[in-house]
C-alpha cells in the first residue's frame, strides 16, 4: 500500500544496532516525559480516586523481547467485571464495561501514560510493536506466519502500524507491517520526528475532547437547574 511504499523509502524501524545508545535515548526521553506529564498523571489519578475507579492502575501481563513476560501499566478504564471479561480478548465486549472517566482516557490515549514506567524500567521502548497478552499470542501464533518476529524487539508505547494504518485494517496486514519494521534499523532522526507528531496529535485530541466533555457537563447542569425552577405561574 501507499503507507508501506513511503515507509520503505524513508523511515525508521524497530531493529536496534547500538543497544546502549538506544537505551540511553529511551531512558532520557522517559525522564523528561515523566517530569512533564507528572501533574497530568496526578490529576488523572485523583479523578479516578474521587470517582472510586479503583484500583487506579491496571497491571497486566504482556510479552516482551525474547518472549519474556512483564507487567504493563495503564490507568484503569474498565470496571472490575470488565477487567475479567477482557482477559482473553482484545476489546470489551460491552460498552458498559468502560467507566465514564475511562472512556475519556481511552479516547485521548491518556490511559497509556503509566507505560512511561515500563520504559524507565527497560521492559518497553517508546517505539515498537504494541505489547500483546500471552493468551492472545497463543491464540494467533498459528494463524499468522512469522508471528514470533515481533518478540525480537522490545514492545513500544507507540507503534507505527497502529498510527499509520487505518483503524479497521486487518490484523494480518498490521502483522506484515510489524515484521517489516522489525527487520529495519532504527533511525533516531525519523523516530524523533514521528514522536513529535504523535505527541502533538494526542495533545490536540485531549484538548478537544476535554472541552467537549466540559461543555456537555455544563449543559447537563443547566438543564437540571432549569427543571428545578418552577414557573412563577405554577407557584401561585
Amino acid at each position: 500500500g501507499i503507507v508501506g511504499r513511503i515507509w520503505m523509502r524513508r523511515s525508521s524501524g524497530y531493529r536496534v544496532r547500538n543497544e546502549a545508545l538506544y537505551r540511553a535515548w529511551n531512558l532520557s526521553l522517559g525522564v523528561v516525559v515523566l517530569i512533564l506529564s507528572a501533574p497530568l498523571m496526578g490529576l488523572i489519578a485523583l479523578i479516578l480516586l474521587v470517582t472510586r475507579a479503583t484500583p487506579i492502575f491496571y497491571a497486566g501481563e504482556r510479552i516482551g523481547k525474547d518472549g519474556k513476560i512483564f507487567r504493563m501499566y495503564k490507568f484503569r478504564t474498565l470496571d472490575r467485571s470488565g477487567a475479567e471479561a477482557t482477559r482473553d480478548c482484545l476489546l470489551p465486549t460491552r460498552n458498559d464495561l468502560v467507566t465514564p472517566v475511562g472512556r475519556v482516557l481511552r479516547s485521548c490515549r491518556l490511559d497509556e501514560l503509566p507505560q512511561i514506567f515500563n520504559i524507565l524500567e527497560g521492559s518497553m521502548n517508546f517505539m515498537g510493536p504494541r505489547p500483546v497478552r500471552p493468551r492472545i499470542a497463543e491464540m494467533v501464533k498459528d494463524e499468522v506466519s512469522n508471528y514470533q518476529v515481533r518478540f525480537t524487539v522490545k514492545p513500544g508505547l507507540v507503534g507505527y502500524s497502529q498510527a499509520l494504518l487505518p483503524h479497521g485494517a486487518p490484523k494480518k496486514l498490521r502483522h506484515r507491517f510489524n515484521v517489516y519494521l522489525c527487520g529495519r534499523d532504527v533511525s533516531l532522526r525519523w523516530e524523533i520526528a514521528f514522536l513529535v507528531r504523535v505527541a502533538a496529535a494526542v495533545i490536540r485530541d485531549s484538548v478537544q475532547i476535554t472541552v467537549q466533555q466540559v461543555g456537555l457537563a455544563l449543559n447537563g447542569l443547566l438543564r437540571t437547574r432549569r427543571k428545578g425552577r418552577r414557573p412563577a405561574s405554577e407557584e401561585r
